[in-house]
């Protein structure tokens, strides 16, 4: 089942159903769902609405995993009892089927070795880290948006993750991050970090020939 297309499709339904709902935050950041960063950027939104459109963006551009458990999410009971119409339309969907998430596909220039850098989802591994950060540099500084989660992930030094947050645009945070990714650790880190924030995106970018 492909979840990022039911949140995608049902998205304005989301919104409106979610209107004044606070305990969905704190479910999705006590499971992990989105980092700390992202949930103290939204807990400070006090237009429902708007804090809603974001937290479903964060969670649609996560990839499969992120989309199911939020969907999972929304099936507890003190998520869904303040909408009845939320509550009927979540016990229609199948959360068991992880069919969209568990298609292996080979890729161009990939390797199945054991240090090779894997996916969340488990499809697809890169076999030079290194130069798939060089060679795509430019793509992922250009199409890459949730960076502060990414730098969550990575073993930043404290002046390091000061000068990440403080570029103005996503494109300047994640030309900082690559430029601090210098040692085979910290390139290790961002590949898993990518593909848990950025799972499109990496998917894409590994697929390409």
């Amino acid at each position: 089942m492909d979840f990022k297309a039911i949140v995608k499709r049902n998205k304005p339904d989301l919104i409106k159903w979610l209107h004044g709902n606070y305990i969905v935050l704190q479910y999705v950041d006590s499971q992990e769902i989105i980092s700390s960063t992202e949930y103290k950027n939204l807990k400070i939104i006090d237009n429902y609405d708007e804090k809603n459109t974001m937290l479903l963006d964060m969670i649609w551009d996560k990839g499969q995993d992120s989309c199911r458990n939020f969907l999972n999410v929304l099936k507890k009971g003190d998520v869904n009892e303040s909408s009845p119409d939320l509550q009927r339309w979540i016990s229609t969907v199948d959360t068991s089927d992880t069919s969209a998430t568990s298609v292996q596909t080979p890729v161009a220039g990939v390797s199945t070795s054991a240090n090779s850098s894997t996916s969340p989802a488990g499809n697809q591994t890169i076999a030079d880290k290194k130069e798939f950060l060089k060679t795509k540099r430019s793509e992922l500084i250009n199409k890459v948006k949730n960076v502060d989660a990414i730098a969550d992930d990575l073993n930043l030094t404290n002046e390091m993750r000061s000068i990440v947050e403080a570029q103005p645009t996503d494109h300047a945070k994640m030309r900082k991050v690559l430029e601090f990714t210098n040692s085979t650790k910290a390139t290790e880190l961002l590949i898993d970090a990518l593909w848990k924030h950025a799972g499109d995106i990496m998917e894409d970018l590994t697929s390409e020939a």
